[in-house]
C-alpha cells in the first residue's frame, strides 16, 4: 500500500510496520532528509511535545531533518550553551575521611 495518505489525522490506522519512517537522498549539493515519527520529542506524557508529531505521522508527512550546523542554527527556536567549570582539582591537604 505505498503512497497511502490520509486527509487527516483520524483517516489513516495504523496496525503493523515501521514506526520511524526515514527518506534520504544523496546529491551533488549534499544530503537532503525527511523523517517522521509516531510520538513527539518529549518523553513527559501529559507534555504538549508528547505526542505532537503524530499527526504528520498519521497522514504520512514527514519534517526536514537538518543535518548541518549552519541550517540547525538558523531554525532554531533557542538555545543553550554549557561551559564547563574550572579544571583544577579540589585540594585534599588538610582534610580527614572519617
Amino acid at each position: 500500500m505505498g503512497g497511502v495518505r490520509g486527509d487527516n489525522s483520524d483517516a489513516f490506522m495504523f496496525d503493523h510496520g515501521p514506526a520511524h519512517r526515514f527518506i534520504s537522498e544523496a546529491t551533488p549539493s549534499g544530503i537532503r532528509a525527511v523523517m517522521s515519527s509516531p510520538g513527539g520529542p518529549s518523553g513527559v506524557l501529559g507534555s504538549p511535545y508528547y505526542v505532537s508529531l503524530l499527526p504528520g505521522w498519521l497522514s504520512n508527512d514527514g519534517f526536514p531533518l537538518l543535518i548541518h550546523k549552519h541550517d540547525v542554527d538558523a531554525h532554531a527556536a533557542s538555545s543553550i550553551s554549557y561551559i564547563p567549570g574550572s579544571s583544577k582539582k579540589a585540594s585534599l591537604a588538610g582534610s580527614s575521611v572519617r
